[in-house]
């Protein structure tokens, strides 16, 4: 596999990887309560932290729709660095995937740190960076198989999927997150 194909696999998995962490964290806050959602927790959090001049110049510049645009630059970013995780993952598993669980700890302590939080709101953020690992792992590494039963043992396919079995999964994955 080229470094092109290797960094353009990377970055649609970690694109997926980021989608996926979202709609998990976003359907299961529907049961634990809407402000445990990563993505809202998120940026409710963005919203304390920024000094009142951020603020009243968002109202000014977007009006009723401050949040809405904060939300979206929320989500663009969480996609955009979910890119950029793939492009390490693609070169180190294990760096890409603690990177994505770093994120789900970063939505966990926004959940936890409304007024109103319990233990039970973290389970959004967490199930979704879990989630967001599978897909990763999965993606990039796919399953482990032998080529032949006389296949000496360096014919352990380590390269991770093929180019088929990569669209393949990609577009069950995005359809799932959909």
């Amino acid at each position: 596999m080229s470094r092109g194909e290797r960094d353009a696999r990377g970055a649609v998995a970690g694109l997926l990887a980021a989608a996926t962490a979202i709609g998990v964290g976003h359907l299961l806050a529907t049961a634990v309560g809407p402000a445990t959602s990563p993505l809202f927790a998120v940026g409710s959090t963005l919203i304390d932290a920024a000094p009142q001049a951020v603020k009243e110049f968002a109202i000014q510049s977007f009006g009723t729709n401050d949040k809405a645009f904060l939300l979206a630059g929320v989500l663009a970013a969480v996609l955009v660095l979910g890119a950029v995780v793939g492009l390490v993952a693609a070169r180190r598993l294990a760096v890409g995937g603690a990177t994505i669980l770093a994120f789900g700890l970063v939505g966990t302590i926004a959940a936890l740190s409304r007024p109103v939080a319990a233990p039970v709101d973290a389970m959004p953020a967490l199930v979704g960076a879990a989630a967001a690992l599978a897909v990763l792992v999965g993606l990039l590494r796919g399953p482990r198989v032998r080529r032949s039963a006389t296949a000496p043992e360096h014919a352990l396919s380590t390269a991770g999927p093929s180019r088929r079995r990569f669209v393949a999964g990609s577009l069950l994955v995005a359809g799932l997150a959909a």
